[in-house]
């Protein structure tokens, strides 16, 4: 479901109050690793970009928080770590709050600045 947010901060504010506290974590450690990336709505969700390139996005859902990471590389260098998630080509979808391992998402999104290679 697609947010009514214009802002980071106005989608945060709206997240159901279970994923709040998780959401803006998820949130600060992509705005503190991708620093010089643009945090902006875009397809209804918290993004980041380098340039025009979507590089990192994430949406709380109905019954999981997905993290979009959009560069092939970073995905396949984590898959191992991913294991025991639910995990598409560039996306990882967290069932609960407290499944979600902030140091893993810490590590995507820090891989994920570093990397300039093909986006998914």
């Amino acid at each position: 479901m697609r947010s009514p947010a214009e802002t980071v901060d106005e989608y945060l504010d709206l997240v159901e109050a279970r994923w709040s506290d998780v959401a803006r974590e998820v949130a600060a450690i992509c705005t503190t690793e991708l620093g010089e990336d643009v945090a902006a709505i875009r397809y209804g969700m918290p993004c980041w970009s380098r340039g025009d390139d979507a590089e990192l996005a994430f949406a709380v859902q109905r019954r999981h928080l997905s993290l979009y990471v959009m560069r092939t590389a970073v995905m396949a260098a984590h898959r191992d770590a991913l294991s025991g998630l639910s995990v598409g080509k560039g996306c990882v979808r967290f069932p609960t709050p407290g499944s979600i391992d902030l140091e893993l998402v810490r590590s995507l999104v820090v891989a994920t600045a570093r990397d300039g290679g093909d986006i998914c």
